[in-house]
């Protein structure tokens, strides 16, 4: 998995990006949740714990299920869909819309 973080990030390119995709915030919480489990398996490991397989089973679930999000990111399965784009001005209107169920997608705000 950090082999393909470290590909990604030599060529990540970012435009005007104000806020993450889905896709990249479901990254970011199996890398957060993949560093989280390798703490707790080098701590088994200090005091010999017996626990240490399963943290060593986690991290591994973790890693193919990033692997899967890199995979369907590069296939361009995963990424968000616009149902609708207002501008600043008609905030009152998208959030309506979003709290009325009525939209399909993401709604952007446009300033």
């Amino acid at each position: 998995m950090l082999d393909y973080i470290e590909a990604a990030s030599e060529r990540l390119v970012v435009y005007r990006i104000k806020e993450p995709t889905s896709a990249c915030r479901a990254m970011a919480d199996v890398i957060v949740k993949t560093s989280e489990a390798m703490d707790r398996a080098i701590r088994c490991l200090r005091h010999m714990d017996p626990r240490f397989h399963e943290h060593a089973v986690e991290v591994n679930r973790l890693e193919n299920a990033a692997d899967d999000l890199l995979r369907m990111w590069g296939q361009g399965l995963v990424h968000p869909v616009v149902g609708a784009t207002f501008p600043l001005a008609e905030a009152a209107e998208a959030h309506r819309l979003v709290e009325e169920r009525r939209s399909t997608g993401k709604v952007v705000l446009v300033p």
